[in-house]
């Protein structure tokens, strides 16, 4: 029997002062220090607590083995905040007391706090070490739900098989280590704001007899446990006395209840309503695993380690998709990740201008959102990604190269790009635009935009926009981290441990995609950046 507690306590202040002179601006605006601002932040805090005592009981009966394990979690969070903005002052030097402002433009007072409690048990059971039995189940209360909702009951039961320590491969010279496991099991979250039920409000400066009161968010007494079901396969193997490693996993999620905020119209008053979102998405995935020691002496080791995960996700209910607002976003059975777009055909030769598909028939583009003419299915999620690495060490010298990949599809060099004939920077592919009949070429001819053709070419751009043109593979490999190091021998340097490094990262990257940076979805972003380091460690 073991009884042990948990224990934790934070308190974290801070000030702050953040102070914009009107010499942060264009001089050629001609501003002075009325323009001035400041905000200062006198006092914010967070504490925290949280208590986790828990009793443990173990027994063992010949080759059972029994470990049962019953605690309880509590935690409170507790925030604040008083922040007060002034501007225009009389002149700089008076800009960090806001009190010295003209005028007080706003003043904020936040205070909350997060109750939460848990009740959990654990029952593991293993017979002759090679058959494992696992059940868990718990309790959860959070302050963020409302009234009747506070708690959710959560589970799992897990089982393994360490068939390597069966008799009929104890003697087997190339399978050193085999296990075999699979779970189920159901977890919660209340992974959202505080207070996220409540009917709330705000105050606001208002024309109508001075500052007035305005609701904020609505009641919703129904807000609960966001759900998630969990099924995992998994198989570990280990060969030549666990020299290679290797472990894949296959998962099936089901995730129900999301908390979100439910879009609302207009003309209710409220941008949203928080509540659990009424539809099921799947979350599906393979995930691999490898570890090699490929050459292991006296003056010479190389180890190589390799992952790839391959996931894929689906909406697999959403009743009333298509009478919601989410109809020109989700389709049922296909990923989150999609977009609904017009399917480009190619420039015509003859006019110069963007073709696309006429899904319905009808002989024009429709234009908007809810277009029917937006049946291209574009999915952006990242078909597989990993890395690998590699290890050498000859002696004192180590070398390590890690290559990062990723397969997948994304915006092109031209996604954020301004309308033809707009005054901005085009990438150099433009050159090669429509400019007399008979051009066969991808881009359409530009145009500024005042006669009849010319918006007529401005509405293909603008369907442009909005096609499966603007996407293309940003597939790649990068290298994304180098390092070599020396250590001098210490009796070289009479006992004092040194080490040399040189360390680069974000050294190469190969892609088709024409983007700075294919790994982020602005074709306009800046690419991560290239890092030498150059270092020199010493120790005693």
């Amino acid at each position: 029997m073991e009884f042990r507690t948990n224990l934790g306590y934070t308190d974290y202040q801070m000030k702050e002062h953040k102070a914009s002179p009107h010499t942060v601006f264009n001089p050629a605006y001609g501003l002075t220090s009325v323009t001035g601002s400041s905000i200062v932040t006198n006092s914010a805090s967070i504490q925290s607590w949280n208590v986790e005592p828990q009793i443990k009981w173990e027994k063992e009966w010949g080759k059972a083995n029994l470990n049962i394990l019953v605690g309880t979690t509590f935690q409170q969070r507790q925030t604040s905040q008083v922040s007060i903005s002034g501007e225009g002052f009389q002149n700089n030097s008076q800009i960090l007391d806001v009190f010295a402002a003209n005028e007080i433009t706003d003043g904020d007072d936040q205070e909350s706090k997060y109750n939460y409690n848990a009740i959990f048990g654990r029952l593991n059971f293993k017979w002759a070490g090679k058959y494992i039995m696992n059940l868990t189940g718990r309790r959860d209360g959070s302050s963020r739900f409302g009234p009747g909702r506070q708690f959710g009951y959560f589970g799992a039961v897990g089982a393994a098989w360490i068939f390597s320590e069966e008799t009929f491969l104890e003697n087997h010279g190339l399978l050193s280590y085999g296990k075999f496991r699979t779970s189920y099991g159901v977890t919660g979250s209340d992974n959202i704001g505080n207070y996220g039920f409540y009917n709330t409000y705000e105050t606001s400066d208002g024309n109508y007899n001075g500052p007035i009161v305005l609701p904020e968010k609505l009641f919703n007494p129904t807000f609960g446990w966001e759900e998630t079901r969990k099924f995992e396969v998994g198989l570990e193997l280990g060969f030549l006395n666990d020299r290679v490693l290797f472990t894949t996993a296959w998962y099936r999620n089901h995730s129900s209840n999301q908390l979100l905020g439910i879009p609302l119209p207009g003309t209710t008053g409220f941008n949203s309503v928080n509540a659990n979102f009424d539809a099921t998405v799947e979350n599906t995935g393979l995930e691999i695993d490898f570890r090699s020691v490929n050459i292991k002496n006296t003056h010479f080791n190389w180890t190589t380690t390799f992952n790839i995960s391959m996931p894929k996700n689906k909406l697999i209910k959403f009743d009333g998709l298509e009478h919601s607002i989410f109809a020109n976003k989700y389709v049922v059975g296909q990923p989150l990740n999609i977009k609904k777009l017009y399917h480009m055909t190619g420039v015509d030769p003859e006019t110069g201008v963007y073709q696309f598909e006429d899904y319905n028939k009808n002989g024009e583009i429709d234009p908007g959102d809810l277009s029917e003419d937006r049946q291209w299915i574009e999915d952006t999620a990242p078909k597989f990604h990993g890395g690998l690495n590699n290890i050498f060490n000859y002696k004192n010298l180590s070398l390590e190269l890690f290559f990062q990949f990723k397969k997948q599809r994304g915006a092109d060099v031209f996604y954020n790009s301004k309308n033809p004939g707009g005054f901005s920077n085009q990438h150099v592919f433009v050159l090669n635009r429509w400019q007399q009949d008979g051009d066969e070429t991808s881009v359409q001819r530009y145009t500024i935009g005042e006669s009849v053709e010319g918006r007529e070419v401005m509405s293909a751009y603008a369907n442009y926009e909005n096609s499966n043109a603007r996407y293309t593979d940003t597939s790649f490999i990068r290298l994304r981290n180098v390092s070599l190091s020396y250590a001098i021998p210490k009796e070289t340097a009479s006992g004092l441990g040194v080490r040399v490094y040189l360390q680069g990262q974000n050294l190469l990257t190969i892609t088709k995609s024409l983007k700075a940076d294919p790994e982020h979805s602005s074709a306009t972003a800046l690419p991560i950046l290239r890092h030498f380091t150059l270092g020199l460690e010493l120790s005693l």
